[in-house]
């Protein structure tokens, strides 16, 4: 569902209609970049606790720290940190603006 919000930006909808064009930019902006991350990590999480499912070790499941060394670990991984860290940054200043932005 969050990878599906931030691609489409689904959420526009809850944006007060009279709304400047540059604070519709800036929420539409930071809301999907942050749905987006949020949900590539929670696809990572998920295939952590499937694998936990398969192999019926439950002490292996891992959560978001998991996660989080799983991209820390590949080739690129300061990199990917970066990026994951700037998306969970936008999905928390989103949620900030939308407070002041949302229709009621």
């Amino acid at each position: 569902l969050q990878l599906r919000l931030g691609l489409d930006a689904g959420f526009r909808h809850i944006l007060r209609p009279a709304l400047s064009k540059v604070w519709r930019v800036v929420l539409v902006a930071t809301g999907a970049f942050g749905y987006v991350t949020l949900g590539l990590l929670s696809i990572i999480v998920g295939y952590s606790l499937i694998q936990v499912a398969v192999r019926y070790n439950p002490s292996e499941a891992g959560g978001w720290d998991e996660a989080l060394w799983l991209l820390a670990g590949l080739v690129q991984g300061r990199l990917l940190l970066g990026v994951a860290s700037a998306g969970l940054i936008c999905y928390g200043f989103y949620f900030v603006l939308l407070m002041r932005y949302r229709t009621l």
